[in-house]
């Protein structure tokens, strides 16, 4: 069973308790330090998530996919005027405690292929982060927020090839990921029927779900509906799979996001085309209506379109050409190390506000491209980093996806087609390092196939 992996031993089950405890004092010492009430409860809460993390490791990691999307809307700093105080950044850090705790009392640990590069990406992270402390002014714990965001990213990546053993248990995990966008897409529906705020610039209301914005909203709907549309027959009931990808397909053209259209129809294309051409070629027919007769939808597409104001369908693409030479000339300016991690929005010369005080402030655009962001940021030893990473994790399930006597192996490459698909949008179109929710779901796919591969290859 998958807690006796956790609890091995009444030796093992002591260090557990040992760590739990020290968790709820050091907790408790924090509530009284700063004397909030809902501090109070989100720490007896994280009590909570750390407890059923150690007994039933498995379940755990099904709640974190589920609270993880609904907990991405802009919250804010709801605990103090640290950027992670709030309950996302709660959840990541029990999500690391809890592995933290699980891989001391395990006897045997065996590491995900990819483990190296995400250790790689953290030194470097570590080292741009100490360099933003020091150069940049009023930049505060910006820096060691990302740094335990990203930490957090690699512990779901390495709980998840540790819980999952078995096809039973990886299949789970896709089924999770997949319905997991139940609820944001549910919202999303609302905020159509309300009819959403025009954005500036646009004669269209774009839906968020449980997101602070629609491109990350639209890039889980396009992962999770990905993922629905390729589960076995037997995974899920189709009673519950075709209602739910409808669903999921609704708001994810809704939210008018290019980003989550060509990721979800680009991962389509590489799942389908060698098995099921005329499947993929009546989802582009399908698109090509949808083009035609939805206006909106028109003016995001065609370069010629224009919205009633006068701007232009592709604008927003010029926008991001000039985001990304103004980021550019600043990084020429520090070629060899870069700013220092997060301080893409404080050195930016483009702003909601014009003005480079406001930048410098924190105000800033993003980089919307996961290249500019790395050399900004940390220089060549960052983007080598991510490049690294992304190179280790898709050669690895590419050699899984290829053994033809796995059982699962098209599971495999339906995470395959992920991330190459992620791998053209954070050059291309948006940074997908940004998107936590999204990212924990994939992550969290890639080490149930390296763990479930890693077992099966062990006991066959």
């Amino acid at each position: 069973m998958m807690s006796r992996i956790a609890i091995g031993a009444p030796t093992t089950l002591g260090v557990q308790i040992g760590g739990a405890l020290v968790i709820s004092i050091l907790g408790g010492a924090l509530v009284a330090f700063v004397g909030d009430p809902v501090l109070l409860l989100a720490v007896v809460a994280a009590a909570g998530l750390v407890a059923a993390g150690l007994l039933r490791p498995a379940l755990f990691l099904a709640l974190l996919l589920i609270l993880r999307p609904v907990l991405d809307g802009p919250g804010g700093n709801a605990f103090s005027d640290a950027p992670s105080a709030n309950p996302a950044g709660l959840l990541g850090l029990v999500l690391i405690a809890v592995l933290v705790i699980l891989l001391v009392t395990k006897r045997r640990f065996a590491p995900p292929p990819a483990t190296l590069a995400f250790v790689a990406l953290l030194l470097a992270s570590a080292v741009a982060a100490f360099l933003a402390v020091l150069s940049v002014r009023n930049i505060g714990f910006t820096p060691i927020s990302e740094l335990i965001r990203l930490s957090a990213m690699a512990a779901i990546y390495v709980l998840a090839s540790q819980m999952v053993t078995d096809p039973k248990r990886l299949q789970g995990i896709f089924v999770v990921v997949g319905l997991s966008a139940i609820v944001p897409a549910l919202v999303g529906v609302y905020e159509l029927i309300e009819g959403p705020e025009p954005v500036v610039g646009f004669d269209i209301g774009r839906i968020n779900g449980t997101f602070v914005g629609p491109l990350p909203f639209s890039a889980f709907i396009a992962v999770c509906a990905l993922v629905l549309a390729s589960l076995p027959r037997a995974a899920l009931s189709p009673w519950i799979r075709w209602p739910t990808l409808t669903l999921l397909l609704v708001t994810l053209v809704a939210s008018y996001s290019r980003e989550g259209w060509i990721l979800f129809l680009v991962g389509f294309a590489l799942l389908r085309w060698r098995t099921r051409p005329q499947l993929v070629l009546a989802t582009v027919i399908a698109c090509a209506i949808v083009v035609a007769a939805v206006p909106n939808v028109q003016h995001r597409v065609l370069p010629s379109a224009t919205t009633q104001s006068g701007t232009a369908a592709y604008d927003s693409l010029d926008w991001r050409f000039a985001n990304w030479r103004g980021l550019l000339a600043e990084y020429e300016r520090r070629p060899l190390t870069g700013w220092g991690l997060k301080s893409t929005r404080h050195v930016n010369p483009r702003a909601p506000v014009s003005g480079r005080a406001y930048a410098a402030a924190g105000g800033g655009y993003e980089a919307h491209n996961l290249g500019v962001r790395a050399l900004v940021e940390g220089g060549p030893l960052l983007l080598a980093a991510y490049l690294v990473l992304l190179g280790a994790i898709i050669l690895a399930l590419r050699r899984i996806a290829r053994d033809r006597a796995w059982p699962q192996r098209d599971l495999a490459r339906v995470v395959l087609c992920l991330w190459i698909a992620l791998a053209i949008i954070a050059f291309a179109a948006n940074d997908p390092f940004e998107q936590t929710a999204m990212m924990y779901a994939v992550l969290a796919l890639t080490g149930a196939v390296a763990g479930a591969y890693r077992h099966w290859r062990e006991t066959a």
